[in-house]
């Protein structure tokens, strides 16, 4: 564009010399700003790793609550939990900051990267725990029994997966619907469901109380209002928090900076009420009304985090890239680690230990689980998974059109996501911040 605009205005040999030189200058300056921008992607990139892995932390501490009894009656396990059960929104928004994005190549090819990368592993992996359960002898080899297994799993402990994989199939979708809205409307979205979130916080905090006092006919009045007036945008379902992810990208658009921190503050006061009220009788939904303002308040102080030495970004990363297969095994892994410690009397209800003693123990055997998982994660990822989805890409990827499978160098420098289902390049090429 310059080099044309210049010979325009004159052809002679200097101003020739000088058009060339001060277009050689621009586009090493676009040069540079184009790697610039892209090294700040790669480290905004490396915040969400870090929170993916955060929250899968969360996951295995969320389900090893159970062993953490409750002191001088006070259910601590409980409250425990419902403070740090968050990871489940987290990691819906995480899904969907990164799925909710414009459509790279057909649909259909986009759909068999997500069957690669969510449906594939639950197949593998549930095969190699139905094996696994068999050698415990806690079921036997026959096809019946194998679906019955796959079942079990996906509908109770792997729900998380068939929750997200109808979301995922929506979200090009959702991104053509969402970029149609102007500003003023989006805005306007944002807060009609944030309304509606705080709608929902009053009706149930009423009616808990209303349950507490013992009073049915305010509980009758209080549901009879819930259904003229429901909070649910979307009734059981974390479909919101999906669509949220997308949304947390947007918000610096829509509010400004004073109203983002005070949002953010009432977010992190909510997350902290609600699992010191859930000990005291407030019955919330599932998903909760109070994780919508701090899954916002979590991205946007995470947002702000900046992490840029090279070894501790390729750590954090390789670490979040396991996070969908630690989901996969973590059941198992909390079950091997707390048996054996309930084996030597650890952990134990019927056997009483100081709190001082009881918690730090736990923590350190929740530690110890995470760890165990990321180890048979990594394993199986290597030796069995990635395999299977070579196989897989290669008999039915160059059939259908998907392309060809990725090679070992390939493979090496463009890691797999699959707890959001996307493709993040960890080394060679970013996902630029939207």
């Amino acid at each position: 564009m310059h080099y044309k605009m210049y010979l325009q205005h004159t052809d002679t040999p200097t101003t020739h010399r000088h058009s060339l030189h001060n277009l050689s200058t621009t586009l090493a300056i676009k040069v540079w700003f184009m790697a610039n921008r892209a090294n700040m992607a790669k480290q905004r990139l490396t915040q969400w790793d870090l929170l993916r892995a955060l929250a899968m932390f969360l996951v295995v501490a969320i389900h090893s609550t159970p062993y953490l009894t409750p002191v001088r009656g006070f259910n601590i396990g409980g409250m425990v939990a419902e403070i740090i059960i968050i990871c489940d929104p987290i990691f819906f928004a995480l899904s969907g900051y990164f799925a909710i994005r414009e459509l790279k190549g057909s649909y259909i090819t986009y759909l068999w990267k997500k069957f690669l990368t969510i449906s594939l592993p639950l197949l593998v992996y549930g095969t190699l725990l139905y094996f696994y359960a068999i050698r415990q002898g806690e079921t036997t080899l026959s096809a019946g029994n194998l679906i019955r297994w796959w079942y079990q799993l996906i509908s109770g402990g792997w729900w998380f997966a068939g929750a997200l994989i109808p979301f995922l199939m929506l979200a090009p979708w959702l991104y053509k619907m969402f970029e149609s809205l102007d500003t003023k409307q989006l805005r306007r979205l944002f807060l009609l469901v944030s309304v509606a979130m705080v709608w929902g916080i009053i009706v149930t905090s009423f009616s808990s109380m209303a349950t507490w006092i013992q009073r049915e006919g305010l509980i009758t009045l209080i549901n009879t209002i819930s259904i003229l007036a429901p909070p649910q945008v979307v009734p059981g379902s974390y479909f919101v928090y999906f669509c949220l992810g997308y949304f947390v990208k947007r918000l610096p658009e829509l509010f400004s900076e004073k109203t983002l921190r005070r949002l953010c503050e009432a977010g992190l006061v909510l997350w902290l009420l609600g699992g010191i009220a859930s000990a005291y009788g407030y019955q919330r939904e599932d998903p909760s009304y109070l994780w919508f303002f701090t899954t916002i308040a979590l991205f946007h102080l995470f947002d702000k985090i900046r992490i840029t030495a090279a070894p501790m970004q390729k750590g954090i990363a390789f670490v979040a890239h396991r996070s969908y297969s630690i989901y996969l095994f973590n059941y198992v892994s909390i079950n091997f680690v707390f048996s054996r410690l309930q084996a030597r009397g650890l952990l134990v209800p019927e056997i009483p230990m100081p709190f001082a003693l009881r918690l730090p123990l736990w923590i350190t055997a929740v530690i110890g689980t995470y760890c165990l998982a990321l180890l048979v994660s990594t394993i199986c990822d290597y030796v069995l998974l990635k395999p299977c989805q070579a196989a897989c890409n290669k008999a039915f990827g160059g059939v259908c059109g998907f392309g060809a499978p990725k090679t070992a160098r390939q493979d090496k420098t463009a890691e797999s996501d699959k707890i959001t289902g996307q493709e993040v390049i960890s080394q060679n090429k970013v996902v630029p911040h939207e």
